[in-house]
């Protein structure tokens, strides 16, 4: 269901509830937004942001009427020890947007009682749109720290990944509630670690993998798309790093392919993760595209320009296809053939 507006005229401009936060710019049905710049975000990225924030409430149990209060900055938020934070405070996310996905569950985490690091950091990396991997410490040395900034977020994150993939994902609350590990899962964290460090894979995909849709394909191996890349559209973006930017996902065979760009920027084409890595991959790159998504975090991938036919080598595999444009509302025809 879109339940997601661009407001204009009757909220552009409106304060935050802070004295020196930005203005709040846009309103969906899950958030209100603050931006202190003046590019746009776009449909599509309101789209997904309302859906991870569903995601989070469906996943905790933790619906709310209340919309969550998003202070989106163009560097470091003020006040915030890294890319972002929710300010307990005020009672609002600030944030980077290539970290909002990992503050709104901090917002939809502070409606239970408040968890030790570990295991609010654990669930916010769990639950982002990337999928986790493993990390450089041990369990038990990352659940003893108590001051966040020394946490080895990957292997609480990764940690709590496991817990949701191998036991009751619906008990996790309890634990946020305050809950000892040995009353939910019947076993000790001790014992819960020795099964990870021993079972686990080296990493897991997003929860919703390459969830674009599909690029049209024209005849057996020959995909040809005329996207409109507008602000106003459901999949567009601006807050990617593209400008504006439209996606598309496509599911290839092993080859060697050539990929024509006509109007805008450019394509990129980025591999994504579908299934757990039980063992980390061989290498970032096969071919031209580095289609192999190191430690299940997605590159940005690289810039295939408009105006000539590019050759590239591609093994199988689901991809992210991203048309991009300098201004807004404009045709590009991405057209990617096999041709051996």
């Amino acid at each position: 269901m879109r339940a997601v507006g661009i407001l204009l005229a009757s909220i552009l401009g409106i304060a935050g509830c802070g004295d020196d936060l930005p203005p709040i710019r846009y309103e969906t049905e899950k958030a209100l937004i603050g931006t202190d710049f003046d590019l746009p975000l776009c449909e599509g990225d309101l789209v997904r942001l309302d859906t991870q924030i569903r995601f989070v409430e469906d996943f905790l149990d933790a619906e709310s009427d209340e919309k969550i209060e998003i202070y989106v900055y163009e560097d470091q938020p003020p006040g915030c020890p890294g890319l972002g934070c929710w300010n307990t405070n005020l009672g609002v996310v600030q944030t980077l947007w290539n970290s909002v996905d990992h503050e709104v569950v901090h917002a939809v985490v502070a409606r239970f009682a408040s968890p030790p690091a570990f295991w609010s950091e654990g669930i916010a990396v769990a639950l982002e749109r990337n999928g986790t991997h493993e990390g450089g410490a041990t369990v038990l040395d990352s659940a003893a720290i108590t001051d966040e900034r020394q946490l080895d977020y990957a292997t609480a994150g990764h940690f709590v990944r496991w817990l949701l993939e191998t036991r009751d994902s619906a008990a996790y609350p309890r634990i946020l509630n305050g809950e000892s590990v040995d009353a939910i899962y019947g076993a000790s964290l001790e014992d819960l670690a020795a099964e990870h460090e021993a079972t686990r894979p080296h990493a897991y995909p997003p929860w919703s993998p390459c969830d674009y849709p599909e690029l049209t394909e024209a005849e057996p191996g020959i995909w040809t798309e005329t996207i409109a890349v507008s602000c106003s559209e459901p999949d567009s973006s601006s807050a990617e790093g593209y400008r504006f930017a439209v996606p598309r996902s496509v599911e290839l065979e092993a080859g060697r392919y050539e990929l024509t760009t006509t109007g805008g920027v450019g394509t990129r084409v980025v591999g994504c993760q579908m299934d757990a890595w039980p063992d980390p991959p061989p290498s970032m790159a096969n071919g031209d595209v580095p289609n192999e998504v190191e430690n299940s975090q997605t590159s940005v991938g690289l810039l295939f320009h408009s105006g000539s036919t590019h050759e590239l080598n591609l093994t199988d595999g689901v991809y992210k296809v991203v048309v991009s444009t300098e201004a807004d509302a404009e045709d590009v025809t991405v057209d990617l053939r096999r041709v051996e």
